[in-house]
């Protein structure tokens, strides 16, 4: 698992700045040129990576793709911290390399996109989220809070996670004693001021873009593809994840016990 994944890692490091830039990172490339609070199609954090990087390297393309390298690197680091406490170090460590493989981890962190930033914000909160639920720890909530906002300025979609989160502690019988607690109301105080410019954003252009990404998505054509979908998921997972998955069903029992121990200890 090491060898593989210091292979992975210096690959993309390495390739970071040979390809020229794709269509959509030219695109978002013209988004930090603009630099602004928010943009129609997508909220402001990728423009403000990119322009970060670009000012401290230059106009190139390595400068262009550092952000999805440093975001991958905090994808990989907080699935690895949360897999070590539930499976412990030998599941960390495979997991760590599953993340370093798999086509749509490589691709995160090699091409810039809001999905790099929108990828390292879900893994941090879930970490933190585990931090809550199974070590009751009243800080992880800031934390979290943090990992939400910076989540809803990366990419939009990241409201499905927070939707999961709100249902999981209202359903949850253990995890409701902390709506009687500051912690959670603090978190989403938090969340709502890092997420605020995207607000004042579409507020002053008559909320163009969550009319775009809500109502104008809803009202384009749909079509659905149930061959075209299967190939799409077994290229992004093949073949490393193709390989997991079938030994997830070979070895389930295995597994089963091996995380309950891990629970019990």
């Amino acid at each position: 698992c090491l060898a593989v994944l210091i292979y992975a890692v210096l690959l993309r490091l390495l390739y970071l700045g040979v390809p020229e830039l794709l269509f959509e990172e030219a695109y978002y490339w013209n988004y930090a040129k603009h630099l602004d609070i928010g943009y129609l199609d997508h909220p402001l954090m990728v423009a403000w990576i990119i322009r970060g990087f670009v000012a401290l390297m230059g106009n190139i393309e390595f400068a262009v793709r550092a952000g999805a390298f440093v975001c991958w690197l905090a994808t990989a680091w907080f699935s690895y911290r949360l897999t070590r406490d539930v499976l412990g170090q030998a599941g960390a460590l495979r997991a760590l390399t599953l993340v370093a493989v798999l086509p749509v981890y490589f691709s995160i962190g090699l091409f810039m996109s809001p999905d790099a930033p929108l990828a390292a914000c879900w893994a941090a909160a879930i970490y933190f989220m585990h931090r809550i639920v199974i070590r009751e720890e009243a800080r992880a909530w800031l934390w979290l809070g943090v990992a939400i906002g910076l989540g809803m300025i990366s990419k939009y979609t990241f409201v499905l996670l927070v939707a999961a989160i709100v249902l999981f502690v209202l359903f949850d019988r253990p995890s409701r004693k902390w709506l009687a607690r500051p912690e959670p109301y603090i978190a989403a105080l938090i969340a709502l001021v890092l997420f605020s410019p995207v607000i004042v954003w579409n507020w002053q252009q008559d909320w163009a873009s969550f009319a775009f990404q809500s109502q104008d998505r809803l009202a384009s054509k749909f079509t659905f593809s149930l061959p075209r979908f299967a190939g799409n998921v077994i290229a992004l997972l093949t073949p490393t994840g193709i390989l997991s998955a079938i030994a997830l069903v070979v070895c389930r029992r295995q597994l089963t016990s091996g995380f309950a121990a891990s629970v019990v200890s």
